[in-house]
Formats: structure tokens, C-alpha cells, sequence
């Protein structure tokens, strides 16, 4: 079976307005994951979207990151379907229909409930529950042997809380130039300061919550390599 799949306010809530509306798409998690099976189970997954249709921009590169990050699994993805109000045909079926659950329960009390973003990592991957421009939250879920790059930053500080697993726990003292080694066990609770360079290796497969302020992709400088970074 080949199926499909439109993207905005299908597998994600994309605002009406705005010139970054796009970027702003929150991902319906529960959606996606129902694709995620079909594909697994051997169908061929097309996503068919009609962004930049109208404005004539390209979007590709975003939508393809965002699918990415989203964790969508497909076989292509097409970026030039018709700007049309209303599709009339004899396999269409419209996304409330699909689903039991329909795009506005994800918009009650006049405010849009967002999705989590996962995003998949060397050492396991990252929920990423809030990211704005005063704070950051995240779950870390790590897989036995996954380790950090050892990093810092320079505009993030966090909070760690071992919520569940363990953890070898190093960080650089700046003043004497030494690393230092300490275990986190669930229940341990660890600040990282700016320009504190850390790094975390998983002794037993675990969860660590994280919060911290704004997230910035930029903003990880990268002493030694990490899981994620082995075939960098």
C-alpha cells in the first residue's frame, strides 16, 4: 500500500499566520508514531506537502529537518503539492477521519497543546518538553556505554536530576586543569555553570531530567568527541 501523507495540521499544528509559521509547527507525537508503524509494517510512506506553493520559497531543507527531528519515518518526500482549498477524489480521506482523535481535542481551552520533540541521539535521545526565550526543559534518556561529548557553553546553565539509571559524571576544573570524577546516582542533583566543561558516560541505561536556560544549538563547544559525534 502506498500512502500519502500531508504535513501541516496533519502531523503537526502549524499556525495560520506569520512569516515563520513553518518553523513554529509543533508536532502531533501520536500522529506521527501511527505513520511510524504503517511504515514498519511495510507501506510506502510519502509525505506531500504544499508549503512555499504559494510564496514561492523553499522550505525543503526546514521540512526535512523537521521530520528528522520529529523521528518521521518515510520513503520520500514530495514539496510541490497543489495549493488547493478542497481535494475531491475517490481515495482521499481527511486526517479527522483517519484518526479518532481529531486536530482540534490537540486545541482546547483556546490554547494549542504542543507535542514533545525527540530527538534521537548516538547515546540514546532527548525529549525536548520546552525550549523559549527564558527556559529550557528536557528528559535525557541514555542507553547503556552512551556517553557525552565533553562541552560546555557559554550561554546555557543547567540542572541535572538523575531520575532514574547510573552515571559517571566528569568535569574540567578550569583552575587547576585536572579532571574531576564523581558517580550520579538516582536522586543526585548537579548544576553545570557557563563555561563548565562536563560530560556524562551511562553505567546503567537511565533517565536525567534536565532544566536549564534557553537552549541554543550553537551554543556547545566540543572538547572531546561523544557518541554523537563519531562519524563527525
Amino acid at each position: 500500500m502506498n500512502l500519502y501523507v500531508d504535513i501541516d495540521n496533519t502531523i503537526c499544528i502549524t499556525p495560520a499566520e506569520g512569516n515563520d509559521k513553518y518553523e513554529r509547527a509543533v508536532p502531533l507525537m501520536e500522529r506521527i508514531a501511527d505513520i511510524n508503524r504503517m511504515y514498519d509494517e511495510g507501506k510506502t510512506i510519502t509525505y506531500w506537502t504544499a508549503r512555499g506553493q504559494a510564496s514561492k520559497k523553499d522550505y525543503t531543507a526546514l521540512t526535512v529537518k523537521q521530520l528528522a527531528e520529529w523521528g518521521c519515518k518515510y520513503h520520500s518526500l514530495k514539496m510541490n503539492k497543489p495549493s488547493y482549498d478542497l481535494f475531491v477524489d475517490d481515495k482521499c480521506c481527511h486526517s479527522d477521519s483517519f484518526w479518532k482523535k481529531p486536530l482540534s481535542e490537540y486545541q482546547a481551552h483556546g490554547q494549542t497543546a504542543k507535542r514533545a520533540q525527540m530527538v534521537q541521539k548516538g547515546w540514546g535521545h532527548e525529549i525536548v518538553f520546552v525550549n523559549n526565550e527564558k527556559y529550557c526543559g528536557k528528559i535525557l534518556h541514555f542507553h547503556k556505554g552512551g556517553k557525552f561529548s565533553m562541552h560546555y557553553h557559554m550561554q546555557k546553565q543547567e540542572t541535572w536530576y538523575v531520575d532514574s539509571g547510573v552515571f559517571m559524571f566528569h568535569y574540567i576544573d578550569t583552575a587547576t586543569a585536572t579532571i574531576v570524577t564523581q558517580h550520579l546516582m538516582v536522586g543526585d542533583v548537579i548544576t553545570n555553570q557557563i563555561g563548565q566543561p562536563h560530560q556524562l558516560i551511562c553505567e546503567e541505561e537511565g533517565d536525567i531530567f534536565e532544566v536549564s536556560t534557553t537552549h541554543h544549538d550553537s551554543d556547545s563547544y566540543r572538547i572531546f568527541k561523544g557518541d554523537s559525534q563519531l562519524n563527525v
